[in-house]
């Protein structure tokens, strides 16, 4: 998992495809992470969208700044301005061009999982992310 400025001046998290293999055994769920496919281990759908197969995804590494147009994920800039349509909040960052979007829960998925596997509990998310970013307008890119 990388940070990356890319030549639209945003700013990204770039995170490589994996594969996951998820189960229970007695009274513990286990969560197993690869970098290549793995017998038993799923390719996970954030790396799968629409039939199409991507390397990676693009993660706003800041909550998408609204009064651009099209959005940024720009340091020092908040949403700027109160969007209540989620159609013109999305319509901001698919104007970037072919591949952008709102975050979608199969990326949210991607990342809750790989914080779970990296802090070894479930709870790690509410310790890891400030309050104030839960649930921010976060821009992606496959």
């Amino acid at each position: 998992i990388t940070r990356q400025t890319l030549s639209t001046g945003d700013v990204m998290v770039k995170i490589p495809k994996f594969w996951y293999k998820r189960y229970v055994e007695g009274d513990y769920e286990y969560i197993k992470i690869a970098d290549k496919a793995l017998p038993g281990f799923k390719l996970h759908p954030a790396f799968n969208h629409a039939n199409t197969p991507s390397d990676c995804v693009y993660v706003g590494a800041y909550k998408g700044y609204l009064l651009a147009d099209p959005a940024t994920s720009v340091s020092g800039q908040g949403l700027g301005s109160n969007y209540t349509k989620v159609s013109a909040i999305r319509s901001k960052a698919t104007k970037k061009g072919t591949g952008w979007h709102l975050i979608d829960i199969s990326t949210v998925s991607a990342i809750q999982m790989l914080i779970i596997v990296e802090f070894a509990m479930a709870f790690a998310i509410s310790q890891t992310i400030p309050e104030k970013a839960q649930g921010a307008v976060t821009m992606y890119q496959i």
